[in-house]
C-alpha cells in the first residue's frame, strides 16, 4: 500500500495538532479518542460526523 504525498501530509498535520494541544493542556496520560475527534474536527482536520457529533 502506498501513501500519497496528500496522505503523508495529512497525517502529519494530525500529528501536529494533538502535540499542539498535549503541549497546551499539559495533560499526561491517555487521550480519549472522542475528545481527539473534537480537536481534529474543530481545525477542519477531519470531516464532522453530522449525524453523532
Amino acid at each position: 500500500m502506498t501513501l500519497s504525498s496528500s496522505d503523508t501530509t495529512l497525517a502529519l498535520r494530525i500529528s501536529q495538532a494533538l502535540q499542539a494541544y498535549f503541549d497546551r493542556e499539559r495533560i499526561v496520560g491517555p487521550l480519549r479518542s472522542n475528545e481527539a475527534y473534537e480537536i481534529l474536527a474543530r481545525q477542519g482536520l477531519i470531516e464532522r460526523d453530522r449525524y453523532q457529533g
